[in-house]
């Protein structure tokens, strides 16, 4: 039988078709394109139980997750101070307004943040202590390391915190520098609502901080302090309600305080001991006194609203237009309010008695409705 021409070349080539055929069985195949990435099914979110989920997730904020609160979580309560030691860049912490309850003996803090680096956020978190016993010390701390420079908290930005029924301070930090607070809240704190001071010899020193719409009240003691050359703090609208001491204390001064608001919160809105640095002002503060006592179960105390600001002469200026507004009791007398308190005193210290002569005589005698309605007293809690 005879074969085809194209018969015989198909059989001339079969041998190199399948020399061929057998070496690509030996070549292995091309990576798969991967899938689109898919969220995992629970979503990006940590859903908080108890204490020890709470420890967890800020330990891995610190170890480099960026850590967003499922808004499901229910309230916990910390028993134990919560340490975390912030040794990398970038911690992220949103607690999507956790509520964080404290019975914590021997008046700890509730959350230590210690060594520090750049770029930390933490935001939106209730932390509230035990009423009326107070079983907490500071809310927050943030302690920068000994050595400072790149081991502090620094291009930080704490935002949405709420703080009340603690025995210490709401929120304390020790060489903070180059950083933020915004929207912080207290309500029946202990001592004061944030404090500032310096680290150690050769730690962070307190500078460009800015403080921004805090409502810093009902604290026993201040406001706010700054400490220990802690005078680099730039305020803008700060709120101080029934205080037991007053607005802010600078033990070595002030840099710029803008629209404070104060009212029945101690005798001084702004008390500074000593200014360090030429060029403290305070500009258009809001003063408010019905002539009470606030907080009068406060040891010590300083008495009902009187002046905006008690420093050495001269040492601050206050510019804007100060709004004295007396709507009660001796507050309406002229003569009672007054920007400048007699004198030098260090805070806590009686002032002088106040001239028989006033310069702010109008603004005295202004009537005006309160701000707030002014928080009715209670025996002082313990702790």
């Amino acid at each position: 039988m005879a074969v085809s021409e194209r018969t015989l070349q198909w059989l001339r080539d079969a041998p190199a078709a399948s020399a061929e055929a057998l070496a690509a069985l030996t070549v292995a195949p091309p990576d798969p394109i991967p899938p689109d990435p898919q969220p995992p099914e629970d979503g990006m979110l940590s859903l908080i139980g108890n204490e020890s989920d709470l420890r967890r997730a800020l330990e891995s904020a610190a170890n480099g997750a960026r850590i967003v609160v499922d808004p499901a979580s229910p309230p916990v309560t910390v028993t134990q101070k919560i340490t975390i030691d912030v040794t990398k860049d970038l911690f992220y912490f949103d607690g999507s307004g956790l509520r964080v309850g404290t019975n914590i003996a021997n008046y700890d803090p509730c959350f230590e943040f210690t060594n520090g680096k750049p770029g930390f956020r933490l935001k939106n978190l209730y932390i509230t202590g035990s009423y009326p016993n107070r079983q907490c010390g500071d809310a927050l701390r943030f302690i920068c390391a000994p050595a400072g420079n790149e081991d502090s908290f620094y291009n930080f930005f704490v935002s949405g915190i709420r703080i009340e029924h603690v025995a210490g301070n709401g929120i304390f930090c020790q060489g903070v520098f180059e950083g933020g607070f915004d929207a912080i809240e207290t309500n029946d704190i202990g001592k004061s609502g944030m404090v500032f001071t310096n680290g150690p010899s050769g730690g962070g020193t307190t500078t460009q901080v800015m403080c921004t719409n805090c409502q810093l009240s009902r604290c026993d003691a201040w406001g706010a302090e700054q400490l220990g050359g802690s005078d680099q703090v730039t305020w803008i609208a700060p709120v101080f309600v029934c205080n037991g001491m007053g607005g802010i204390h600078a033990t070595d001064g002030i840099h710029l305080i803008v629209n404070p608001r104060l009212e029945n919160a101690g005798e001084v809105m702004v008390v500074v001991d000593r200014q360090s640095w030429p060029g403290a002002e305070i500009v258009s503060p809001q003063l408010a006194s019905d002539g009470a006592w606030t907080r009068n179960w406060v040891n010590p105390h300083t008495g009902p609203t009187r002046y905006i600001v008690k420093c050495p002469q001269g040492a601050v200026q206050v510019t804007g237009v100060p709004k004295l507004r007396g709507y009660g009791g001796s507050a309406t007398q002229p003569g009672w309010l007054q920007v400048f308190a007699p004198g030098s005193q260090a805070a806590g210290q009686k002032t002088e008695a106040v001239p028989s002569t006033a310069t702010t005589q109008q603004a005295v005698n202004q009537q005006a409705r309160p701000m707030m309605e002014v928080a009715p007293g209670r025996p002082k809690a313990k702790g």
